[in-house]
């Protein structure tokens, strides 16, 4: 695991840095004060700093208005292998992966969220870095890293470069990015797709075995039936689930800024939702 000194001048911006690091399951060895202790590092440790400094090993300059995760954008852009750690204190974790884009990963996420916060006490954390999409389905204009109150039972936030607070389940939105952290500590992975001549083909290429695979937008027909059969004769033990096409109840929600759960409580599409919880 990579190891960093800093040499921070700023102490708001030392605070952030550090966070940053301890996320992404690095360690600062070394915390440098003054110009003349640079000459005392380590060479193989990461500098991170906020002045140009003379140093013969790797530096990363820290600019004062960085936020965290941008901090911590910076140190994977330099050091790859660091990804942020999911620490689960104590909750069960259960993750939502496309196995393409368009496939609603976000939405069923957030109306499974919704609907398990019923009885527990959920985080509903969006981790897709390609289309962060729950803030805007929710009416937000932006979610904070710190978690957001949407009720009594349901927080939300973005990202992981901040602490999460304790929960009994924190559900995942990973959309269509396959990250390996997330995924080794989950204890429910569910990958959702549309039934298509090439969703077998797709569920072959996945690196993990899931939980199960969610079918969206699902519709009845001989061609769907054909499929399902090919996927149930490669995956035997593969549990299944099937979300119909509930387009009334979907743009309700959404013109709503809410969820199925408050808005369609005879929804096809939320009870189809709830059995997965």
């Amino acid at each position: 695991m990579a190891e960093f000194a800093t040499f921070i001048t700023d102490s708001d911006l030392e605070s952030k840095v550090i966070r940053a690091v301890k996320q992404c399951g690095g360690t600062v060895k070394n915390r440098v004060v003054s110009n003349q202790q640079i000459g005392l590092i380590d060479t193989n440790l990461i500098l991170l700093c906020n002045r140009a400094v003379k140093y013969p090993g790797i530096k990363l300059m820290i600019e004062r208005d960085l936020s965290e995760s941008e901090i911590l954008k910076k140190i994977s852009q330099i050091s790859p292998e660091i990804q942020p750690r999911f620490e689960k204190n104590g909750g069960k974790l259960i993750a939502f992966i496309g196995l393409s884009g368009g496939v609603g990963t976000t939405s069923i996420a957030l109306n499974f969220a919704f609907e398990l916060a019923q009885q527990k006490s959920v985080n509903l954390i969006d981790l897709d870095g390609q289309h962060p999409d729950i803030a805007r389905m929710i009416g937000l204009h932006r979610i904070d890293q710190n978690a957001t109150s949407l009720t009594k039972n349901l927080t939300v936030q973005q990202g992981l470069e901040r602490s999460i607070e304790p929960r009994e389940y924190y559900v995942a939105d990973l959309g269509c990015i396959y990250n390996k952290e997330v995924i080794e500590v989950a204890d429910e992975v569910y990958v959702i797709s549309k039934i298509a001549f090439n969703t077998l083909e797709r569920l072959k290429m996945i690196p993990f075995i899931p939980t199960g695979l969610v079918f969206n937008f699902y519709e009845k027909s001989k061609s769907s039936k054909k499929i399902e059969q090919e996927i149930l004769g490669q995956f035997p033990r593969l549990k299944f689930s099937k979300i119909p096409i509930d387009s009334k109840a979907f743009t309700f929600a959404l013109e709503r800024k809410s969820a199925l759960l408050e808005v369609a409580s005879n929804s096809p599409a939320r009870k189809s939702i709830a059995t997965l919880a």
